[in-house]
Formats: C-alpha cells, structure tokens, sequence
C-alpha cells in the first residue's frame, strides 16, 4: 500500500527505471512511471558560457521541466557568481529552476563544519544567489558522530533562516559502508529538519563506482529506501505546509573563533599523536587547532541529549536583535567578536543566561584580551594550557589523556576535563566547581536578572568523550558507527 510523495523529490541514479520506481523514486523516469513533472537535474554548469550552452540543447518542454542546476560539485562560489549564474539560468530555463552548489563538509577539518561566507553570508545576503542549500551525508566515511548530521541542519537552518532558501540533500545509502539503521534516521531527520529534496547520488548496481553504490546484497539498505520514501509521502502534507520551530536555545557560531582558529598553527611534534606519525613531521594543512568549532557540535548534541530544540546564530545575529527570541546563550570559543558583548550583557540583565566554554571568549577578534568579556562572566582573568590541537570523536577524542579533572559543588564524582585546562580568577563570580589543585574551573556571576557561566573546559567535548569506546576507526561498516548512548553523571551535570 502507500503512495509515492509528490513534492517531496526523491532524486537518484540506478539502472533502469523499474528500480528507481520500485523504490519510490519520484523523478527522472520515463513518462509511464509515477513522477514529479518537473524533475529535470543537471550537473554541473559553472560558468555563464555552460549555462548558454545547457540552455540552447533543451527543448521547450525540458526547459519547463528543469528543477535543479547545480554549479559545481565539492567546491563553493561567490555571492556576485552566484547571483548572476541564477539570474541568467532562470532568464534563459525558467524561473522554476532551482540552484546551488554541493558542499563537502567532510574535508577538511574540523569536518561538517561550514564556514560562515559559504554556509550563512551567501543565502543570507539575497534569495536569488542560490536558491538551495545542498550538502552531503558521508559521516559513515569519517571519524565523527552519525548525530553530527543533526548539527548540520543546524547550520543550514541557520544560514536560510533569513529567506527560507529551499534544502536540497545528498543522503548517501551506499552499502556497505553506511548502516542501514543510520540511514533511516538519517531519511526521516531529513523530512523533519526540512529538506525538500533527497538525492542518493547513485543506487545501483556495484559496477559503476567504486564506492558510491548499494550492493545487491545490501537488501536491508533496499528496504530502507523504499520504506522510507513511502512513509514521507505521510509525512508530506505536513512539512510542505509547515515550518521548523524555532528553539529558546541557541550556540553562538562565532566568525571571531572560526577565522582566528583557523590559523593557529601549531608544531605536530607537540601533538600527543600527531607527534606518532612520521608523515606529520612536514604537516602544512592539518596542524591547525579545531578544539573550539568542534566543541560547538559536542555541545550541540550534548543539548539535544538533555532534549533541547537548539539554534545557531551569529554574531552578526546577535547585533541584529536576535537574542530576544532566546532564553539560554552558549558560547564555546577562545574569540569573541567584543561588539556583541554589551549586547550580550544587556540580555543577561533581562534574564538571559549566558554560559560560556572553551576558552570563554577571553580574547577579543584581534587576538587581545577581551575585558569586556570577562567582566560579563565576573572574572578578572584567566589562564589557559592545553594538550592537544585536534580531536575527532572516533579518532583522537576517545583516547586523550585528560588534562586534568573538574569537582562541581555537590557532585560524587569528578569529571575528567579534555584538551583545555582554563584557570579562571574571579571578580564578582561564584565559584561552582575547581581543578584538582583547588583552583577555580566553572564560576558563575548573577547580573540583573540573569546569569553567566564560565567553565572552563571543553564543556561539550568532555561530556561526549565519557560515552566513546576507544575502539579503532574503520571506514564505515555496522561494527564501527554507532552513537554514544551512556555518559559520566559529572558530565551530564
């Protein structure tokens, strides 16, 4: 029983229509078969000339069917190319046409983490540039989370929030590899978070790629598919007509940490396992400190676990007014842009609350204290060591030695802390937990009627780290991915 979605565009190659349509695929099938009427796909035109050209070999009828234009494959543009590729692909195909360009989240690191020109300025800036926002699931391909794909319409919604761009998915079924269990939540995530397109790239059969297909033997990745095909057509009426609800939570993606990480080189000899590998010596791409963007998504599915709806804004969100729609801030990174910290305080005295980690934001957009900042968390000062540069759930994460260890008042047990030890002095703020030594690790200041916290660790990390198996990485495969269901009672506190 069941039908196929009709606005819900399933899109994907295999070989011969009878299994696209067994399947529940709804475009680019002969005309006999149940399918979307304007389901055209073409990649990739990536300049003006290709464009011209993809428009004069399209009859009448193909040009009213055209749907998607990609210009380009793992690889981004500019705004102005962007704006003027659209401009002249819906003057020339027809103003259904939808376009963008697939981002590879997947390189380089710290991995499913955009940046902020790509990710957000673009589909902010107008809605004609790109009119979708097409990335890729490979998580079963590298050492993160599969929860990290949640994060990652975390940062599509962030980005098209401003005009309701359409999301356009590759979500990869290639067996074996990707685990069918994975998969499906993946499929249905995809419908809930909002995506109008699914695309599986290629299906089958095995013979065509070297690794971007579903093996006949795969069948439960088959089932997969079609069962969940058919369940969004139930699906459909709802998420065509509806919108996502915004959270009362949000992580502030910083432009300040983003750039500013970006560059810090560090010598691989330092690297607890970088310092292993003999082909790290000469290192001139990957020796770049990732710890505060990747601590922004273990803090994300940290919150998603206690069962939190969680956006990502901006700075320039911030200054823009956004804060009032929130009732909880965190902010994980050791920069800050400083224009948003009297926003920032003027929310706390209304009551908000501001929680702050990894590194606490007590360096400014230059790289200079930020004073302002710590007067916000009611400190004087800090100091900062770290152990490592680089962590990735299922490589380095799982194995670090902990850095020292955090014992919050009230707490049974301590909670081993990860990477970054920030000593905090306090001004005004209250103390709520210390290293070992004593010292002050989480403080706490009440400003008005709000809060802010410091901590200072790797909040998000070290709780993800206390549920991992320090298991080695394997490409993919059912004994590799999994989830960390079980965690340690301090990092949950």
């Amino acid at each position: 029983g069941g039908r196929k979605p009709q606005e819900l565009l399933y899109f994907g190659w295999a070989a011969g229509p009878e299994l696209k349509d067994a399947l529940g695929y709804n475009t680019l099938l002969p005309d006999q078969y149940d399918h979307n009427p304007i389901d055209g796909y073409f990649q990739h035109a990536s300049n003006e000339d290709q464009i011209r050209k993809l428009a004069d070999r399209l009859s009448d009828k193909d040009k009213a069917s055209q749907r998607v234009v990609s210009y380009g494959d793992e690889t981004s543009i500019g705004f102005e190319k962007a704006q003027a590729l659209t401009r002249l692909t819906r003057e020339l195909i027809g103003p259904q046409v939808e376009t963008g360009v697939n981002y590879s989240p997947h390189y380089p690191l710290p991995q499913y983490y955009g940046a902020q020109k790509h990710w957000v300025d673009i589909f902010k800036a107008a809605p004609d540039a790109l009119s979708m926002f097409w990335t890729e699931d490979y998580l079963f391909s590298v050492p993160q989370l599969p929860q990290t794909f949640s994060w990652t319409y975390a940062q599509i919604h962030c980005g098209i929030k401003y005009h309701n761009q359409k999301i356009h998915m590759y979500v990869m079924p290639h067996a074996p590899g990707q685990v069918p269990s994975v998969f499906r939540r993946n499929l249905v995530l995809s419908i809930g978070a909002g995506a109008r397109h699914i695309d599986s790239f290629c299906v089958a059969p095995a013979a065509v790629n070297t690794e971007n297909y579903v093996s006949w033997r795969c069948t439960d990745t088959f089932r997969v598919l079609h069962e969940s095909i058919y369940d969004s057509a139930e699906a459909e009426p709802y998420q065509i007509n509806g919108k996502l609800r915004p959270g009362r939570v949000a992580i502030v993606l910083s432009r300040a940490t983003e750039t500013n990480e970006a560059k810090l080189v560090f010598d691989p000899a330092t690297d607890p396992f970088m310092s292993q590998c003999k082909n790290a010596a000469g290192e001139k791409t990957y020796n770049r400190q990732t710890l505060c963007r990747k601590d922004q998504q273990m803090l994300y599915l940290a919150l998603r676990h206690a069962q939190y709806k969680v956006d990502l804004i901006t700075e320039d969100d911030i200054l823009d007014g956004y804060l009032k729609g929130y009732d909880v801030v965190h902010f994980a990174g050791e920069w800050i842009d400083s224009r948003i910290v009297p926003k920032l305080a003027q929310w706390v005295e209304t009551g908000g609350i501001l929680y702050a980690t990894a590194g606490i934001g007590h360096l400014d957009q230059d790289g200079a204290k930020c004073p302002a900042m710590l007067k916000l968390l009611g400190l004087q000062d800090s100091s900062l060591t770290k152990n490592i540069q680089i962590m990735r759930p299922f490589l380095e994460m799982a194995l670090v030695d902990p850095i020292d260890s955090i014992s919050l008042a009230g707490a049974d047990n301590a909670l081993p802390a990860i990477a970054m030890r920030q000593v905090l002095v306090p001004a005004d703020a209250e103390v709520l937990g210390t290293w070992a030594d004593g010292s002050p690790a989480v403080t706490m200041r009440t400003l008005g009627k709000g809060r802010t916290i410091a901590v200072g660790t790797l909040a998000g990390s070290s709780y993800i780290r206390s549920g991992l198996k320090p298991v080695p990485f394997a490409r993919g495969g059912r004994k590799m991915l999994y989830n960390p269901t079980e965690f340690s009672p301090a990092a949950v506190q």
